[in-house]
């Protein structure tokens, strides 16, 4: 143990020149070099974390409607605590946009930020489009390598328990799919209809406002219900459509 200490003092304090430097290529690394770090593990990598380096760093925006009106703020030098569990953040990596959703953000909340993001891409001033940019969602808790990658020091247990990506997709997902969500079928979600025996339940699918559950029954089960069209009900004052709801059980 003391020579152990004394090798590493010594290296501490050593020149440079008196230190050997061995270069490798990325995949060929011997089993002591993962040693010496711990173990082997996934490790983020991929042409978009290049924009540490490149003329478009990465961006972080925090998306929210606490305030009662939606905003949009940007965070700059930003960390795995600028993540906010009750709101939903952007993360601009240049070809990949990911819209990342805490468990405390709200139904109305996730809709607007999966919109703003389409926005945001549809009017940047460097002519990105859609076809340009892979846009992911990204779940609490559940944030792949190529996510963490563009934080310092990302603390895998804040969030995961310590489990790897790898771990909490096999867990959750059965290992069949990866984690990452396509943004416009995510988007989709919020413009589904359901039937009425669906809808009546006490937990709903995602992407349904449980406030307004009504807008969401399919047209005909909307017009056997309240005897009139979806849009024959949004001309009714708003208390009209309160009693309405209450006695079909959508309230």
């Amino acid at each position: 143990m003391l020579s152990e200490k004394l090798d590493r003092q010594s290296l501490i304090g050593a020149s440079p020149l008196s230190v050997n430097t061995v270069e490798m290529e990325e995949g060929n690394e011997p089993d002591e070099f993962w040693e010496a770090l711990g173990g082997k593990a996934e490790y983020a990598s991929g042409v978009e974390l290049e924009s540490f380096v490149n003329e478009r760093p990465p961006r972080l925006f925090q998306l929210s409607n606490a305030s009662g009106v939606f905003s949009v703020e940007e965070i700059y030098m930003f960390n795995q605590d600028d993540l906010i569990e009750d709101d939903v953040m952007l993360l601009d990596v240049g070809n990949t946009l990911y819209v990342w959703i805490g468990k405390g953000a709200n139904e109305i909340e996730k809709k607007q930020s999966l919109i703003a993001a389409k926005e945001f891409i549809k009017n940047d001033p460097s002519g990105r489009s859609e076809a340009d940019v892979d846009m992911f969602v990204v779940k609490m808790g559940f944030e792949p390598p190529k996510f963490t990658g563009h934080f310092q020091a990302w603390d895998p247990r804040k969030w995961a328990g310590g489990k790897t990506y790898e771990e909490l997709v096999k867990e959750h997902f059965g290992g069949e799919a990866n984690g990452v969500l396509s943004l416009n079928e995510e988007l989709a979600k919020y413009s589904k209809k359901y039937s009425y025996e669906i809808l009546v339940k006490r937990i709903v699918p995602e992407g349904v406002d449980v406030v307004n559950k009504e807008r969401y029954l399919k047209d005909d089960d909307f017009v056997e219900l309240f005897g009139m069209t979806l849009a024959d009900y949004d001309a009714l004052p708003r208390w009209k459509q309160l009693r309405a709801k209450k006695a079909v059980k959508l309230f």
